[in-house]
């Protein structure tokens, strides 16, 4: 019969430790290995959040141009309530990989801004082909679940307007 040591064999701290830090010291290939795939975990993370807010603003869309409420209509405030809640938990849930990035990064930019001062800050300048270059190396899945979306929003577009024709609303 076996007994399972009480301490971890000294070939396994290297193990632990690496895990811990998120990186191997004594593999450089495995270090840009992991940088990637953190790259790719967050192009993946805006994409779903380019997806979410494709979805909130054709929900904008219908509530203001498809659907035509009586002027007597009333919301219960737990409708509003819930979709209040969804509607900030869902983008902060999907991106909760990356919030901490996110943060950093906006309190290093808040930093940089009092320091300089608003004279002294570089102008906003956005090149969109380097913006979507990193969508394009998104997988097979992705854009299948993309496809699935589109279609999903579409039918959903037509079951609407189906609704809307029978004069229920």
């Amino acid at each position: 019969m076996e007994m399972t040591p009480l301490l971890p064999e000294p070939s396994s701290y290297s193990t632990i430790a690496s895990h811990l830090i998120g990186s191997n010291s004594f593999s450089f290939g495995s270090v840009l290995s992991r940088t990637m795939e953190h790259k790719y975990r967050v192009w993946r993370t805006v994409f779903v959040l380019l997806l979410m807010e494709i979805q909130v603003l054709r929900r904008l869309y219908e509530t203001e141009n498809v659907f035509h409420y009586s002027p007597s209509a009333r919301m219960h405030i737990v409708g509003y309530l819930t979709g209040l809640f969804y509607y900030t938990a869902t983008p902060l849930s999907l991106a909760s990989s990356c919030l901490p990035e996110a943060i950093d990064f906006i309190r290093g930019q808040i930093v940089e801004f009092i320091v300089k001062g608003r004279a002294r800050m570089p102008d906003l300048v956005i090149d969109s082909p380097s913006l979507l270059k990193p969508l394009l190396k998104l997988g097979w899945c992705q854009w299948i679940g993309a496809i699935i979306f589109s279609w999903g929003s579409l039918h959903q577009i037509r079951c609407h307007a189906i609704l809307v024709s029978t004069s229920f609303f």
